[in-house]
């Protein structure tokens, strides 16, 4: 009935069957499908199970996208604290009244109570928080295999930690390997990158896989500083993949934006590097090309909905601030147009069946803005009103627009000189 072979079927499923680590499924070159670990489990003894057939059924094309009755993911902001004070920073340090670390323990039940598939703990920086150990403990124990991204370097008895509970892969923001730039670019202090060096060391010793993450500015985008830094980041046998990518815009650091700007030629000689050698990482580059930096604008209306990515944010993803208020998405912060509700006086699926998420989730095209491009666009069906929104509601706020105006990628978008 589906054309597909046992044999593939079956290969499918091995990957799935009793899996340890979170298996990444390729769909095409822009989506790809992670499952959690233990996704199925094997039983000695057989359970009952019903069949049911439909005469003629095509799951090509009798398969309907809808919204699920809960959240498949939470991102869980723990903290707007930080460890360091990076010039390009996007984040709102200013909210008040932060869950504890018990509240949020008991969310994480929650969570798992009403379905929630995965949960990322996001920052401010989670080591950052004074509970981290309690907490990160919790959420492992309950099933929950989370992301972790950090500029913390940890002593070596945290990384053990970590090991021992089961965090195995961790994200590591590092922009230089020189002091003098770090406390420049994000306050450190002279022995910070000695504290990375030990850090490195001891993910290496007890297995746990670095993703190294930098962002390119004007204080580190030459290419000698991305050779030194590349050669410092494959220096260690616990980081295995890089990703640059250019400071965007941030509304919290605006003064700053053109400072830490690069001129687009240092991307286009920072994309020739990584093309033309062969590494002994995985590099990914963000947001450039041979041309370095230039907003893909689409052509037609129609091509952007073809070609642009997908966000599902309140269709499959809800973000709870460390306040407790509950935004389509965290980098949005407190846009109060886009806050769904508060997850100390309401429940989470309660909040994501609310008036105001279900509105949000298929805008009627009737109440937009009549200045924006968007309130009489041919489009707007499959760009806003669809499981997988074709826009990016930060980037159309960080571009100055209304909220339910056009992403910047769009052609009846207005011209920027941002980067997002």
């Amino acid at each position: 009935m589906t054309g597909i072979s046992a044999r593939a079927i079956r290969s499918f499923l091995d990957q799935l069957i009793e899996n340890q680590e979170p298996q990444s499924i390729k769909v095409n070159d822009k989506i790809s499908v992670v499952f959690p670990p233990n996704l199925l489990r094997k039983f000695e003894s057989p359970t009952s199970s019903n069949h049911f057939e439909v005469p003629d059924f095509d799951w090509q094309k009798d398969y309907t996208y809808t919204r699920p009755s809960a959240p498949l993911s939470v991102n869980l902001m723990v903290t707007t604290k930080c460890t360091t004070d990076c010039k390009y920073c996007y984040a709102n340090r200013g909210l008040q009244s932060l869950l504890t670390t018990d509240e949020m323990i008991d969310l994480t039940k929650h969570f798992k109570e009403i379905g929630v598939i995965n949960l990322n703990l996001t920052g401010g920086d989670i080591f950052a928080h004074e509970g981290w150990e309690k907490l990160l403990k919790t959420v492992v124990e309950v099933g929950y295999n989370p992301f972790l991204s950090t500029k913390t370097p940890i002593s070596a008895e945290k990384v053990r930690f970590l090991k021992e509970i089961g965090c195995t892969v961790l994200q590591f923001s590092i922009d230089s390997c020189k002091p003098e730039v770090l406390h420049e670019l994000i306050n450190a202090d002279m022995e910070y990158i000695s504290r990375v060096k030990a850090m490195f060391d001891a993910c290496t010793e007890y297995g746990i896989q670095v993703n190294a993450r930098s962002v390119i500015t004007s204080l580190s985008c030459d290419l000698p500083s991305i050779k030194e830094l590349y050669a410092f980041l494959s220096g260690f046998d616990c980081v295995t993949e890089w990703s640059l990518t250019p400071a965007f815009f941030s509304e919290y650091k605006e003064e700053l934006y053109k400072y830490l700007e690069p001129e687009n030629k240092d991307f286009e000689t920072l994309y020739a590097f990584f093309a033309s050698n062969e590494l002994k990482l995985k590099v990914y580059i963000n947001k450039l090309d041979e041309n370095g930096y230039s907003l893909k604008r689409c052509d037609t209306v129609e091509n952007f909905v073809k070609d642009n990515t997908i966000c599902l944010a309140n269709s499959t993803v809800i973000s709870i601030l460390a306040n407790g208020k509950c935004s389509i998405c965290e980098m949005l912060y407190e846009h109060e147009e886009f806050i769904l509700g508060d997850i100390r006086k309401e429940r989470l699926d309660t909040i994501w069946n609310s008036p105001k998420a279900l509105y949000l989730y298929n805008p009627p095209q009737e109440d937009v803005n009549p200045k924006s491009a968007c309130s009489k666009c041919k489009v707007y069906g499959s760009c806003k009103q669809t499981m997988g929104k074709r826009v990016c509601y930060m980037d159309i706020v960080k571009s100055g627009q209304l909220h339910d105006g056009p992403d910047p990628r769009c052609p009846e978008a207005p011209e920027s000189d941002k980067i997002y």
